[in-house]
């Protein structure tokens, strides 16, 4: 029971960054009604995840997590979003009720999520296909979001990562040496909207969090204008009233707007520049006020590609997993994109001589038997199939388009079949980085 609710609920994978349910969501984002990437009522996609993906564990648990699939300042690559109240940083636990909210794909949906869609294996349950066994990002999307994982005997949890910082690591491994002990020098940042590159420090072997304020001796003001990522309004005011109430502090008066953080803390006179006699290392307000936030280090158990328990001593480790294992889809990926395109190629040119046949009057459909017309197509070396083709498509426009189509595909078979897979791998990671730049820099 206790590695069934692991396995099937608790721990996300190492693979795609989903829990199961999360999977289940976005199987129903991308065929449910939701499909064509509009705005929807969240219950539209709740409702599509229980039909479509068999979503079993009940409507609150449902709707709660599409809402933190929306929730961009807890996933960098979140796939979904929303034009309604999910949350803000400041304020997390501030979501609509499920049904006042619309939802609908983010540009990461198409962007990470359906690489390789023709690669997946679906899950067969109760008579259906229903979700897949996972994704196939090019990254390691787990590590680009605030995950918390708990159930019997284990527990995870990990920081949010710059995607940028993320990609690069990949490359690294993809190029390093076979003899290289160090494959990942690159600094991988923690990242999170809303809070500034300069405010996370690496200070003796671990990150830390900085809020920013200033102090103001002759006038006995401290004020502060950013906190660290998991301090909230709330929080932060709680302590404000509890320093208050110890006379500690005179007054706070809040002037924070449109998300931002304003507070302006008075002190008893002379009080800031006691504070401040005693503050050698400078940074003994700002640790008692939790402008200071040491991060955990990552608790990385994760599942594996056959949906097994894997620890990985740290966030580098899972890329190196992570690229190798994915390096090897690029060998499946190219036997079947070749297969793909060889059959994509062939039906094409199938029908542009059926659209043509028919165009020039050399084989006729109408009023004449099945028999027939078979002795025709089997002269002409064509599937009988093509019959069916509504005589709407059978012109001269229909044909040009799909001669169109076939030189693009030529060209995309002409490049799978000339490019090597760590090559490929390695164009796409860089046309993913210049997608994301501008979102990351």
């Amino acid at each position: 029971y206790a590695f069934s609710v692991l396995e099937e609920r608790a721990i996300p994978s190492v693979i795609d960054g989903f829990k199961p349910g999360a999977r289940k969501i976005m199987h129903a984002a991308l065929a449910g009604t939701t499909k064509d990437g509009k705005l929807y009522k969240l219950l539209a996609l709740s409702g599509d995840a229980m039909r479509v993906s068999l979503y079993s564990h009940g409507d609150s648990s449902l709707n709660s997590t599409i809402v933190n699939m929306c929730k961009a300042f807890n996933d960098n690559l979140n796939p979904l979003e929303s034009d309604s109240q999910v949350g803000s940083l400041r304020d997390p636990d501030s979501a609509g009720a499920p049904r006042y909210l619309y939802v609908k794909h983010s540009k990461y949906m198409d962007l990470i999520y359906k690489t390789d869609y023709d690669l997946l294996d679906f899950v067969f349950e109760e008579g259906q296909y229903v979700e897949p066994m996972t994704y196939l990002p090019i990254i390691p999307t787990v590590l680009c979001k605030n995950n918390i994982g708990v159930a019997v005997g284990y527990s995870m949890h990990n920081q949010a990562y710059n995607p940028l910082d993320i990609i690069d690591a990949c490359k690294e491994v993809l190029n390093a040496r076979a003899d290289k002990k160090e494959k990942i020098t690159t600094t991988i940042y923690p990242y999170i909207r809303g809070i500034k590159k300069e405010n996370w420090r690496y200070e003796e072997g671990s990150w830390y969090n900085y809020g920013e304020w200033k102090i103001n001796q002759s006038k006995d003001i401290m004020t502060v204008t950013d906190l660290p990522a998991d301090v909230s309004y709330e929080d932060f005011e709680k302590l404000l009233i509890k320093f208050k109430d110890e006379e500690y502090i005179k007054d706070w008066k809040n002037r924070s707007v449109d998300g931002g953080v304003n507070y302006e803390i008075s002190f008893p006179k002379k009080q800031l520049v006691v504070e401040v006699k005693k503050d050698r290392s400078g940074k003994r307000i700002a640790n008692k006020f939790k402008l200071i936030k040491a991060l955990p280090d990552d608790l990385l158990w994760l599942l594996d590609e056959k949906h097994k328990l894997k620890n990985f001593a740290n966030k580098k480790e899972v890329i190196e997993y992570f690229v190798n294992y994915r390096l090897s889809i690029y060998t499946d990926r190219k036997k079947k994109l070749v297969k793909i395109l060889e059959d994509r190629i062939k039906k094409n040119d199938e029908l542009v001589k059926f659209i043509e046949l028919v165009c020039k009057g050399k084989l006729k459909i109408r009023n004449r038997s099945k028999a027939d017309i078979k002795v025709d197509m089997d002269n002409y070396k064509l599937p009988m199939e093509l019959i069916s083709t509504p005589m709407s498509k059978c012109t001269i426009e229909e044909r040009d388009e799909l001669l169109k189509q076939n030189e693009a595909m030529k060209k995309e078979l002409e490049y799978i079949r000339n490019t090597s897979e760590k090559q490929m791998y390695l164009n796409d990671l860089n046309n993913l980085r210049k997608e994301l730049e501008k979102d990351f820099k």
